[in-house]
């Protein structure tokens, strides 16, 4: 009787080893890179950060990873404007992820907060000596109106980020 028992102790011992290593082995891994030189805000935390920031304008590209729109124009539109004009829009851009407010419809929210009526959306905000907050201008994709390369290098050329 004990033989068995040891036997069956054994065997689970072995089984579990198994599962243990053969887990360690094919465990997932992170697949992707972080850019470092990107900077991402939240949506719920943009102004007080902006209010606190020492920098007097910011460039806000806001996008969300559920819209096709936004994923077009982040991978395919900036990559044409970057070998255009050799500047990296990861570093002059802040990216505020606004895909919960799309997911839970709230939209509204973006128009109310920051004058943003569709996104994505390129804003430059400009912090005032008394705080406030003021938007210099702002380019947005409408259904209408997509953004294209060129319509991004004009609006980089208007704030003063790129000269032809």
């Amino acid at each position: 009787m004990l033989k068995k028992v040891l036997f069956t102790f054994l065997t689970l011992l072995v089984i579990y080893s198994s599962c243990v290593i053969a887990y360690r082995i094919f465990e997932p891994r992170d697949n992707y890179a972080v850019d470092q030189t990107t900077s991402y805000v939240a949506y719920d935390s943009l102004k007080p950060y902006i209010e606190n920031s020492p920098q007097n304008t910011h460039y806000l590209f806001f996008y969300s990873s559920i819209n096709n729109n936004s994923v077009y124009l982040k991978d395919t539109i900036f990559s044409q404007v970057e070998q255009n004009t050799g500047k990296s829009l990861s570093s002059l851009f802040e990216f505020v992820d606004i895909t919960e407010i799309d997911r839970n419809l709230e939209t509204k929210k973006l128009s109310d907060d920051w004058q943003v009526s569709a996104f994505p959306a390129l804003v430059a905000v400009t912090k005032e000596d008394d705080g406030t907050l003021t938007i210099k201008n702002k380019l947005e994709w409408t259904n209408d109106s997509p953004l294209t390369a060129q319509s991004v290098e004009d609006w980089l050329i208007l704030n003063d980020l790129y000269k032809k």
